[in-house]
């Protein structure tokens, strides 16, 4: 009779062989982590850049849109479409018209 458990006999692996890490395996995994943080670093301005603000711009005047209405306006460049709505006589919500998931611009 056997006098090892069966997982012993099974999976003959040394318990100080289990943990341990070859050179090759931390130097891989050190050199892909500075990567991947140098790389985080270059694309973060990219990724998360802040606009600059822009001065306002007058749309339109209180009396000129009624309550459920709305205005077409440029902002803040001729090239970025905008749409402005009076959802209350004091509430004023303006969307960009830009396709965030297809990244289109509608004109």
């Amino acid at each position: 009779m056997n006098s090892q458990p069966h997982r012993k006999t099974d999976f003959p692996i040394q318990q100080s062989e289990e943990h341990r890490i070859a050179r090759r395996q931390f130097l891989k995994f050190a050199c892909g982590s500075a990567l991947a943080l140098g790389a985080g670093g270059v694309c973060q301005h990219r990724l998360f850049a802040r606009r600059v603000a822009t001065a306002p711009k007058r749309v339109a005047c209180l009396d000129q849109i009624d309550v459920g209405g709305y205005r077409l306006f440029r902002y803040p460049t001729e090239d970025e479409p905008c749409i402005l709505v009076r959802l209350a006589l004091d509430r004023w919500v303006a969307y960009s018209q830009n396709c965030t998931h297809l990244m289109l611009w509608y004109r």
